[in-house]
């Protein structure tokens, strides 16, 4: 049964990514964020379960691979292509294929960024591109600013076709750039080895108490712009 326990919060994230897309179809914007964040929750969670109860394993990581595929892959293209009017509705113009296809390969290049995660040897403590959760709680709060927002600069944004392609193509590519990021999952509690981790989450916590969702694509951009400067803090040679 302690075997188990992981694997039911993977599963448990697997199952609110079909939830979310089924959401987003059915035109139900909150339902589908509500579903994003409880598996971004599941997921946080599930390796750290793993690793506390002493359950490592492939098995896990292969679990996690595929859930990860869903939730994070198809739902973040589901609500680009939501944002973009082609749920339900064919392209027609060459503007409007440029556009789907830019939103598919959020997908596309999700699930090559997790391939490349399973048999990567160096990201460990690390992340090499953007996390797919991260990139999809980005998209989710765009998601959720355009459809149940106050019509602000999002929606004119999002309303022109070009930019919802830039911003899909933005979130395809950054996933799978050679550049490290920070990893937040952490593997023990100690304040000197998560340093780094600690500062980020804080700053999280005090923008998404004083701004809500609308605050996460600060976060997320913070989270980018922080894990470059921790990496170059840690590569900056030490003298004494």
């Amino acid at each position: 049964m302690k075997k188990a326990i992981p694997h039911i919060l993977t599963l448990g994230n697997l199952v609110c990514g079909v939830l979310a897309i089924r959401a987003v179809v059915l035109d139900q914007a909150m339902l589908a964020i509500t579903f994003v964040f409880i598996a971004a929750v599941l997921d946080f969670f599930d390796g750290f379960v793993a690793r506390a109860l002493g359950v490592s394993g492939e098995l896990g990581k292969q679990l996690d691979s595929l859930a990860d595929n869903v939730t994070f892959g198809v739902v973040p293209a589901f609500m680009m292509l939501s944002i973009a009017g082609f749920v339900l509705q064919e392209p027609n113009t060459a503007t409007d294929w440029f556009v789907f296809i830019s939103c598919l390969l959020i997908a596309a290049f999700a699930t090559l960024r997790l391939a490349i995660f399973n048999i990567s040897t160096n990201q460990s403590t690390g992340f090499i591109g953007m996390p797919t959760p991260g990139n999809t709680l980005l998209i989710a709060s765009l998601f959720y600013m355009y459809f149940l927002g106050d019509g602000g600069l999002i929606n004119q944004v999002l309303s022109e076709p070009i930019w919802v392609a830039v911003v899909a193509l933005i979130s395809a590519i950054w996933q799978i750039m050679p550049i490290p990021l920070l990893a937040l999952k952490f593997k023990t509690w100690g304040f000197k080895a998560n340093l780094w981790r600690y500062i980020f989450l804080l700053f999280a916590l005090v923008v998404l108490l004083l701004w809500q969702i609308e605050g996460v694509p600060v976060v997320i951009l913070f989270y980018f712009l922080f894990s470059v400067a921790a990496n170059l803090s840690a590569k900056k040679p030490q003298h004494g």
